[in-house]
C-alpha cells in the first residue's frame, strides 16, 4: 500500500491570504455612530462609520423587526469626519430624514420612503429635521440668531458646541432618544 502524501496548495495562492485578511478587515472595522428606533417601533436606523486613515466613510441601514439590515445610503468617501446626526421620524413612521454632520466633507442630508423602499428628495423631510434640532438642541435666541436661525448650520458648526450636547445626549449606548426622552 502506497502511503499517501497531504495534497499542498498550489503555487501562489498564499497571495490570496492577504486578500482575505483584509476583507475580513473590512468587515469588521465598521462600527456604530448612532442608531434610532422609528415611532411604531417597527424600524430601526442605524448610522456606521469605517474608520480608515487618516478619515472614515460612512453608511446608513435600515433594518425592519423580522428582516436583515439593508443599505439605504453608502457614501465611500473617504474624506469623512462625521460628528452631530439626527434622525427625523414622521409620526406614522413612513419616512426618515438623516443629517449627518461632517467637519472635513459637505453635511449629508437625504430622506427616505419606508413604503416606496427608495431615497426621496430631502425637502420632504427638511422642515421636521430644523424642528427636531430646534427642540433636540433647544436653539432658541441669540444661540440661534448667529446662524440667520438657520438650525443645521447651528448644530453643524464645530463652534457651536452642539457636537459635545450630542454626545452627552446618546452617551454610551449611541441611541439617539426620541425628543421627548432626553437625559
Amino acid at each position: 500500500m502506497k502511503k499517501r502524501r497531504p495534497q499542498r496548495m498550489p503555487r501562489g495562492s498564499w497571495l490570496l491570504l492577504p486578500v482575505l485578511f483584509l476583507t475580513v478587515c473590512n468587515w469588521l472595522l465598521w462600527s456604530q455612530h448612532t442608531v434610532s428606533i422609528s415611532p411604531d417601533g417597527l424600524f430601526r436606523l442605524t448610522v456606521w462609520t469605517k474608520w480608515g486613515f487618516p478619515d472614515s466613510s460612512v453608511r446608513v441601514a435600515l433594518s425592519e423587526k423580522k428582516w436583515p439590515e439593508r443599505t439605504i445610503l453608502s457614501d465611500p468617501a473617504t474624506d469623512r469626519w462625521p460628528a452631530l446626526t439626527e434622525v427625523y421620524w414622521d409620526m406614522q413612521s413612513r419616512r426618515v430624514g438623516v443629517l449627518i454632520c461632517d467637519s472635513l466633507a459637505s453635511n449629508i442630508l437625504f430622506a427616505y420612503d419606508l413604503d416606496q423602499r427608495r431615497v426621496i428628495s430631502s425637502e420632504v423631510v427638511i422642515a421636521g429635521i430644523r424642528q427636531s434640532l430646534v427642540s433636540r438642541y433647544h436653539l432658541i435666541g441669540s444661540r440661534i440668531k448667529a446662524y440667520d436661525n438657520d438650525p443645521i448650520a447651528c448644530v453643524c458648526d464645530n463652534q457651536s458646541g452642539n457636537f459635545r450636547r450630542f454626545e452627552n445626549i446618546i452617551g454610551n449606548s449611541l441611541v439617539l432618544p426620541s425628543i421627548g426622552n432626553q437625559r
